[in-house]
């Protein structure tokens, strides 16, 4: 199976599952997912992960810039 990406979700107090998925493919800090993309790889890693979890129906989404630098690494300090 391909790498998918890092998956990170959890359970919101009014049931909601929040959560995202980077993508090991993009190339720079200032890349962008598409949404639709971004979806689908959100989608299959997290059925991959709860199978349970399948007939959940996305209700919102948000996209934006990764906040990492090129090598992936976290900014931290100035």
């Amino acid at each position: 199976m391909a790498e998918l990406g890092l998956l990170y979700f959890s359970q919101s107090t009014r049931g909601e599952i929040v959560g995202g998925i980077g993508d090991p493919k993009t190339p720079t800090a200032t890349a962008k997912l598409r949404l639709c993309a971004s979806s689908r790889l959100y989608s299959r890693a997290l059925i991959g992960t709860c199978p349970s979890l399948s007939s959940l129906k996305i209700q919102r989404q948000w996209a934006g810039l990764y906040d990492l630098s090129p090598d992936n690494s976290p900014i931290v300090g100035p």
